[in-house]
């Protein structure tokens, strides 16, 4: 089955704007599915396009979000540590 991308990424921005919710089995969720698709390389961080890379906001800013919870130190042991820096 196919995430709703467009439910992730409503969950996503509303995290982003509350930290407070980062911890809500919702934005686990979210995050975990993000996570997933990353891996499998059917979401891009940034993915080119005819004018340049184009930055996917939403998911830099999962990314940003989690790289500092609790449950992101505990992923990252088994993934590589991103070099993406959160502005």
């Amino acid at each position: 089955m196919t995430p709703n991308w467009t439910e992730l990424r409503a969950t996503i921005e509303r995290v982003w704007d509350n930290r407070d919710e980062l911890q809500s089995p919702e934005a686990h969720y979210a995050v975990g599915q993000v996570i997933a698709a990353l891996d499998h390389g059917e979401l891009r961080v940034a993915e080119p396009t005819a004018d340049g890379w184009q930055v996917n906001e939403w998911i830099k800013k999962r990314w940003c979000s989690t790289s500092r919870s609790a449950r992101w130190k505990r992923l990252r042991r088994v993934r590589s540590s991103s070099t993406t820096k959160c502005r």
